[in-house]
C-alpha cells in the first residue's frame, strides 16, 4: 500500500498536509498502538529536519507499507536556478555553519550541501566531510570511490561506530549522540541514496509482531 505523494517543505500548509496524509495512511494501513505512534513520531522528525534547512526546500514525501514494514520516503532534486543558488552561496560564505548535532540534523545537512552545492558540484563523500566520525562510517563502497549512486545507512553507521568503540578510538560522543536520537531508537534503518542531482531518504520501520 502507498500513500498519496505529497510535496513537503517549510510552509505550514505543506507540513499540515503531510501530517494529515500520514494520519490517513496510518488508519488505512491498520496501524495501532506503538506502531501508529512511532510512525507519527518518525514523520515529525522528518518535518523537524525540513524546518531547519537553509533556503527554500521542497521534496516529494510518501509512505509505503507491506506485510513486514513501513517506509517513509523523502525525495529531492537539486535546484538548477543558478542565480538563486549563487545568492544562497554568498550568504553561506558569510555565515559558516558549525557541524550539526543529532543524526537527523546531520542528514538534513547532507541534503542541504548536496542540493545547494558550490559551482561545479559536490559529491556525497565531500558533503559529509566536516562531520568527523560521519565522514566514512555508514557509507557504501561506491562513495569511497566517488561513484554514483552512493548510499549511507544508519545500520552500517551503528556497526562502524560500535567497532570504533571496541578499538578504543574515541567515538564516545558520536555513540552518545546516537543513543539519544529519536530516529536511531525508533527506526530499524535510515538509508540516504545519492544519484546525480537526486537525494532520497528512506526511513524503515518494521512492524511489531504483536500490536500494543
Amino acid at each position: 500500500m502507498e500513500s498519496k505523494k505529497m510535496t513537503v517543505g517549510q510552509e505550514n500548509e505543506l507540513i499540515a498536509g503531510v501530517l494529515k496524509e500520514t494520519e490517513r495512511f496510518v488508519h488505512k494501513a491498520g496501524y495501532t498502538g506503538k506502531m501508529a505512534l512511532h510512525i507519527n513520531l518518525l514523520v515529525e522528525e522528518v518535518l523537524s529536519m525540513v524546518r531547519t534547512l537553509t533556503g527554500d526546500f521542497f521534496a516529494s514525501f510518501w509512505l509505503e507499507s507491506d506485510e513486514e514494514e513501513c517506509r517513509i520516503y523523502v525525495d529531492a532534486v537539486a535546484d538548477v536556478d543558478w542565480d538563486r543558488k549563487q545568492e544562497f552561496l554568498s550568504l553561506s560564505k558569510n555565515h559558516k555553519k558549525k557541524p550539526e548535532k543529532g543524526i537527523m540534523a546531520k542528514i538534513g545537512g547532507f541534503f542541504e550541501k548536496l542540493l545547494n552545492p558550490q559551482e561545479g558540484g559536490e559529491n556525497a563523500r565531500d558533503a559529509f566531510g566536516f562531520y568527523g566520525q560521519m565522514y566514512f562510517a555508514g557509507f557504501s563502497e561506491d562513495v569511497m570511490m566517488n561513484q554514483s549512486p552512493a548510499t549511507w545507512s544508519l545500520s552500517e553507521y551503528k556497526k562502524a561506530l560500535s567497532e570504533t568503540l571496541k578499538n578504543g578510538s574515541g567515538a564516545e560522543d558520536a555513540w552518545d549522540e546516537l543513543e539519544k536520537s529519536i530516529i536511531a531508537n525508533l527506526a530499524d534503518n535510515v538509508i540516504v541514496r545519492v544519484k546525480d542531482d537526486r537525494v532520497t531518504m528512506i526511513i524503515v520501520k518494521k512492524k511489531y509482531k504483536k500490536e500494543t
